[in-house]
């Protein structure tokens, strides 16, 4: 893989993405050639063009030319024209996550974090620890860190930490030293059978994994347990409920939500830590965050200065600004899961009535998970559900926001159905007052929209 990194000029298929476009800033940064396509102008291929690559809008075979390799995401059609060509002319194409892998082959310590939630978070944790060591910070993050404003960095350090997605088992491309497993849901059901055909996949992951290396995995979360059986490594839990190889014991809460909790390895005390962040998820994350690390030779002194400034990625509970004196936060929640433990962290909040406006994130999540989503608005005090973002999907699933408003209505909570995004505002500014949190919630362009409401 490591020739991928060698070539003089690589293509990206849907460039715009901010897994890819990381990427391709990181080839740019080799010295490699970069051209991309892209179904629309973003400022992601905005700052690529600024950065030197030459940017395509639309799919064309046009496009391929005289490239050495080919990058694509799997969000591509089958019938994608450039991918055609690319395969036509015998250029070798690689999918994302094998690019991802190249990168990482030239580290000696390589941090994959995955699970059904939390990827992201424990992902720019591990990069904001890395950057208080003195040999600095690599990573590949499914987000922007607030105090970089990028999804990536490159730098001459022996660590990098990566995000590394389930979906489509594409973490399988990934050959990591540690990896780090938050939870185990049922997710992407538009490619696995069930349950167990997830949990096999992570299995078959683990087995990527050497002797020496380290499985880390949230000991509280069932399904993740699964995964000790059959390791052949080092493997590190941690939790909070569970007796686990690193505790957060003594945790409490302030008026915004923010834990504080002491942290023991192995029932002998590491650290006492406060976060900035909001919610007991975050204490999980922040553990993942820390076991990583520390079995891997990082401080402790940087791993708590690194977690006592840390402070939300985009779209991770971050608050925006307001809105008619209300708090308005984006958040990326779209499982059941994550709609819960986000509502539940609104809830720390000081006396704070809660609005939720969902935009509910592909057709098959919603079919597939529909019961579970109708009880996990729980405690919301406004709850105002858009139409299904599609995403790659189209609608073979004969399933609409209604019936998830209906359920939901039926299991005895408000909810209102409003088709587009505008037409929320004649509601909230019906409701909004300076004691309300208004969460925007979704995968989809619901953050887009969010942010151009702030006063």
């Amino acid at each position: 893989m490591k020739s991928l990194l060698t070539a003089e000029r690589v293509h990206f298929i849907g460039i715009g993405g901010i897994s890819m476009s990381a990427i391709a800033h990181i080839f740019i940064e080799k010295g490699i050639k970069v051209t991309g396509s892209d179904a629309k102008a973003s400022p992601a291929t905005l700052k690529l063009e600024e950065a030197g690559a030459t940017i395509y809008i639309g799919h064309s075979s046009d496009n391929i030319t005289d490239q050495d390799a080919v990058v694509y995401t799997g969000a591509i059609s089958d019938d994608n024209p450039e991918f055609a060509k690319a395969q036509s002319l015998e250029i070798p194409t690689y999918r994302r996550t094998q690019a991802i892998d190249a990168i990482m082959e030239s580290f000696e310590v390589s941090l994959a974090v995955t699970g059904t939630h939390g990827k992201t978070t424990i992902t720019s944790m591990l990069a904001m620890i890395l950057e208080e060591t003195p040999q600095d910070a690599s990573y590949l993050v499914g987000a922007k860190l607030p105090h970089t404003h990028k999804a990536y960095k490159l730098s001459p350090s022996t660590h990098i930490a990566v995000e590394a997605c389930e979906y489509k088992a594409s973490f399988l491309d990934l050959h990591p030293t540690t990896i780090i497993v938050n939870n185990i849901e049922e997710e992407h059901l538009d490619y696995y059978d069930d349950l167990d055909h997830i949990i096999r996949t992570y299995q078959e992951f683990a087995t990527h994994l050497k002797p020496k290396n380290y499985l880390i995995l949230n000991h509280d979360d069932f399904n993740t347990r699964r995964l000790i059986k059959d390791c052949n490594c080092n493997f590190v839990t941690y939790g909070i409920n569970e007796s686990s190889t690193f505790e957060a014991r003594q945790i409490t809460f302030d008026m915004h939500g923010y834990p504080s909790f002491e942290v023991f390895y192995e029932d002998e005390k590491l650290m006492e830590l406060t976060l900035k962040v909001c919610g007991k998820f975050n204490v999980y994350n922040a553990l993942g965050a820390i076991s990583a690390a520390y079995v891997n030779g990082i401080s402790i002194e940087s791993i708590q200065s690194a977690l006592s400034k840390f402070s939300n990625a985009e779209r991770r509970f971050e608050i925006l600004g307001t809105y008619k004196g209300a708090t308005l936060i984006s958040d990326y929640a779209h499982h059941p899961s994550e709609v819960k433990v986000t509502v539940q962290a609104a809830k720390n909040f000081d006396n704070k009535e809660i609005c939720v406006v969902f935009q509910p994130h592909t057709y098959s999540r919603v079919k597939s998970l529909l019961l579970e989503m109708s009880s996990a608005f729980k405690d919301v005090n406004h709850l105002y559900i858009t139409d299904i973002y599609a995403a790659r999907e189209a609608n073979t699933y004969n399933i609409h926001s209604q019936d998830l408003v209906d359920l939901i209505i039926e299991e005895g909570q408000n909810a209102t159905y409003i088709k587009e995004l505008k037409d929320v505002i004649p509601h909230l500014d019906t409701i909004a007052k300076d004691n309300m949190l208004i969460i925007m919630m979704g995968a989809g362009d619901i953050d887009q929209f969010a942010r151009t409401i702030v006063d």
